[in-house]
């Protein structure tokens, strides 16, 4: 059965895009929310797309010997058009080089870090207290300037949860990249040594949430949000033409491929459709480099 949008997310989508196609930019066109990834219980922000009937067609329809719009161009118009209209808005983005005091400092990392036990602590059925708890790191990390620290610890304790739970760390993967959701236009927002270390750090955790994943748990939606914000983490390093953050996304998306076909289950029914997505989002890969003129293989 279908899920509806929940109202408060089809608000502030349609905010954030201003009613209007993410592709096109046509203000006067009726639109439509869209799912990037195909999957319509999927209702988080990062995978909900605005766009007008024509060019909802291109993205969903058969096109002929016409090319349709890829899922994983799709998250570059949307980041594209989010960011102008944000810049529009003057929600300018936030220096992480901001000043803290040491203790001020120490402080809110402890408060971090007692944030992330108390979600540890929680039932794993629990998920509206994880997407509240990540909302706050996030809020923590940018605009207090303690981003590497949430990340590391993120790393070293959260991940854990993929041992023997599901919702805690399908959360951490669905979150991750929402860290790093003001990088979108390399002109506007440069790529910096820390954003590229914190990525690398965060592509680590994902990592090390697969292994244990298919160590002890063999949960396919785990996998499944793994590949999902790798996606998002290719979509940056394209974007920002960054071949150091490519490579290790593309070697973890290896593992995910491998361990889809050697280390599951051979009789979960979910596998064909996840060997299906990532072959997908190979192919999507493949057209993104050829577009920017990127030697880069997949």
């Amino acid at each position: 059965m279908r899920k509806f949008i929940p109202k408060s997310c089809e608000v502030e989508v349609l905010f954030l895009n201003r009613h209007t196609c993410c592709i096109c930019h046509d203000k006067g066109k009726d639109v439509q929310i869209h799912h990037i990834d195909g999957d319509n219980s999927n209702n988080d922000i990062s995978n909900l797309s605005i766009l007008c009937l024509d060019c909802h067609s291109r993205v969903t329809g058969t096109r002929g010997l016409g090319k349709s719009y890829s899922s994983l161009e799709l998250k570059l118009y949307k980041k594209e058009w989010e960011n102008i209209i944000k810049k529009e808005h003057g929600f300018h983005y936030i220096q992480k080089t901001k000043r803290v005091p040491k203790i001020e400092r120490q402080l809110f990392v402890y408060e971090a870090k007692a944030l992330i036990y108390r979600m540890l602590s929680a039932k794993d059925s629990n998920k509206t207290f994880f997407e509240t708890g990540f909302e706050n790191l996030w809020q923590l990390a940018i605009l207090e300037g303690i981003q590497t620290e949430i990340i590391e610890h993120l790393g070293f304790a959260f991940a854990l949860s993929a041992i023997s739970e599901v919702n805690k760390p399908v959360a951490l993967a669905k979150s991750l990249p929402k860290f790093f959701g003001y990088l979108g236009n390399p002109i506007g927002v440069p790529l910096r040594k820390s954003d590229e270390r914190d990525i690398l750090e965060a592509i680590d955790t994902l990592e090390f949430v697969h292994d244990l994943s298919v160590e002890e748990n063999k949960s396919y939606r785990i996998l499944s949000a793994i590949k999902n914000a790798l996606s998002d983490f290719i979509v940056i390093a394209i974007n920002y033409h960054n071949y150091r953050l490519y490579l290790k996304a593309r070697r973890v998306l290896y593992e995910l491929f491998k361990s889809s076909t050697t280390k599951y289950d051979k009789h979960d029914k979910r596998l064909p459709k996840l060997a299906k997505e990532l072959d997908g989002l190979k192919k999507d890969i493949r057209k993104e480099l050829k577009r920017e003129n990127l030697s880069w293989k997949i």
